[in-house]
């Protein structure tokens, strides 16, 4: 069976020079390159590759996301980070997963650290995309952006855990009951990480009800 790969845009705003890219960022291998995104003022985009998980090391993650945030880059409200999933029958997954796009919500928007007052375009039709032309991938477009690596490692297991599980005909809240115990100990890290708030989405109590 295919591996599962993941990658990732990380949207950012800059308190100063969009342009000066450091050096952490343009030398990594793990960076594809970097863009522009409409929903930001000042900011850029970072595209990242798509390796899977084992590729996505800690250490050159947080010397990427510091050496930005060193640069001024920084998570806004209308900025986004956006996971990229390729992996077996990526076609039947993201169908599935835009069929029942209030249940995939249900499950991911309390980890989102979104909010309603930001407008709503990071949820409904928006988000789940298929990328099939351009990346051959399923994107989840829930999460806010951020600077922090373990938030950003710990979205990155969930989305991994979260596809396989769509590749099942059960229904897909049960994700909250029957996921591995890697992602949930991520969920569960995530759900209570204030740098990651819950601001929209079942009630935490609510969450953990589901979990137990």
């Amino acid at each position: 069976m295919k591996e599962i790969e993941l990658g990732v845009e990380l949207e950012l705003e800059c308190e100063g020079n969009r342009f000066a890219i450091p050096e952490a960022v343009k030398n990594s291998k793990l960076v594809q390159d970097v863009g522009y995104d409409c929903s930001l003022d000042n900011g850029r985009e970072i595209r990242f590759r798509h390796p899977t998980l084992k590729g996505w090391k800690n250490q050159e993650i947080e010397s990427i996301l510091k050496a930005l945030e060193k640069n001024g880059f920084k998570q806004a409200k209308t900025a986004g980070m956006h996971i990229h999933v390729s992996g077996p029958k990526a076609e039947q997954v993201a169908r599935r997963a835009k069929l029942h796009l209030d249940d995939v919500q249900i499950v991911l928007l309390p980890i989102s650290a979104r909010n309603n007052h930001n407008g709503l375009w990071f949820t409904g039709n928006n988000a789940v995309h298929d990328q099939f032309d351009t990346f051959g991938t399923v994107e989840f477009r829930v999460w806010e952006s951020t600077t922090n690596t373990k938030i950003f490692k710990d979205r990155l297991l969930v989305a991994k855990a979260f596809y396989r599980f769509l590749l099942k005909d059960d229904p897909i809240t049960d994700f909250f009951k029957k996921m591995p115990k890697y992602a949930k100990a991520a969920y569960l890290r995530l759900l209570n990480d204030k740098n990651n708030p819950h601001l929209y989405g079942m009630p935490v109590a609510d969450v953990l009800k589901q979990m137990a």
